[in-house]
């Protein structure tokens, strides 16, 4: 038999009775190492994988043993994975199947489509998730208090692949591992500069998200303790180097690229305040194709009001 078969036999994936720790721990690495593998993948990883053999699979390994495996039944595996989910895991993975069970009943040539328009209704229960554990409320004219948060959650990357979502890869500055993926396009004006915007809606990755409501073109990482926020907006080249070039300069020619709210939030920034110089606090990074990322250390205060272009629960 082919490799494939030969890695099955050595790796043998057979039905897990206790389930429960393994489902969760898996859960957990969709973020990280198990973040190319489709939802059906990651179910049957929960229910006949170890946690142990992780390391060894790959997306067409365990894809083909999914495939080939008996025993296996995604409608009565899937159940048995999110009864072993605590909310607002639980709810997603609900959907995600669902979704996936939806898509199997359709004919090939609608099933691509038919995840596509549940993309924004899994990003959105995602972000919710995501809120719940330090309940950022959303900022008006006049925002409350900032208290530091402390949730932990890793930085990962996800898009539409069968039945589920991954998000953009943003590399945390600083080891953070606090992002907040996914904004809002109607508020980006609020914090965004004229040519960010422009920057912004120019890039690929804006380009390619189709004209929804949310956008993975900004990712805002969280301090685990008052201290700057970070951050990362998706840009095209030019932009980017309009902003590295402005940040070499005086005060007057940053402010005109970043605007009146980031030029100021960014000055608040402790980077700044213990001595840093602009091009400290603002820097360009490679991302993907010809897209660039612009990345920015705002003050404690001002990265809260920021935060407010990302959705939570209101």
């Amino acid at each position: 038999m082919d490799a494939v078969h030969d890695d099955l036999v050595s790796l043998i994936f057979y039905r897990r009775h206790n389930i429960q720790r393994t489902a969760r721990e898996v859960n957990k690495r969709r973020r990280s190492d198990l973040k190319d593998y489709s939802f059906p993948d990651i179910v049957f990883i929960a229910t006949f994988g170890g946690l142990s053999d992780i390391p060894k699979y790959n997306p067409t390994l365990v894809q083909q043993a999914r495939i080939r495996n008996k025993e296996f039944s995604f409608f009565d595996y899937w159940q048995k994975y999110c009864k072993a989910l605590l909310d607002p895991e639980r709810t997603l993975a609900i959907y995600e199947g669902a979704i996936f069970l939806g898509g199997e009943a359709l004919p090939r040539n609608e099933v691509e489509q038919w995840h596509e328009q549940h993309q924004e209704t899994l990003l959105r229960i995602q972000q919710i998730g995501e809120a719940a554990p330090c309940s950022p409320q959303p900022v008006s004219s006049t925002p409350e208090e900032p208290r530091a948060q402390d949730n932990g959650r890793p930085s990962k990357r996800r898009r539409v692949g069968g039945a589920g979502i991954r998000f953009r890869d943003f590399k945390p500055p600083n080891d953070r591992v606090s992002p907040m993926h996914v904004a809002a396009r109607d508020r980006l004006t609020t914090i965004l500069s004229d040519v960010l915007w422009e920057g912004l809606q120019s890039s690929q990755v804006w380009a390619a998200e189709r004209q929804q409501s949310l956008t993975q073109a900004l990712c805002l990482f969280w301090p685990d303790n008052p201290g700057d926020f970070v951050l990362d907006l998706v840009v095209t080249e030019s932009c980017a180097k309009s902003v590295s070039e402005a940040a070499k300069q005086p005060g007057d020619a940053l402010r005109s690229v970043l605007g009146d709210f980031l030029f100021k939030a960014m000055k608040a920034s402790d980077c700044i305040k213990d001595g840093g110089k602009f091009v400290d606090a603002v820097t360009t990074l490679d991302y993907e194709d010809e897209d660039k990322i612009v990345r920015i250390f705002l003050g404690f205060a001002e990265g809260w009001e920021a935060s407010s272009v990302f959705p939570t629960t209101d």
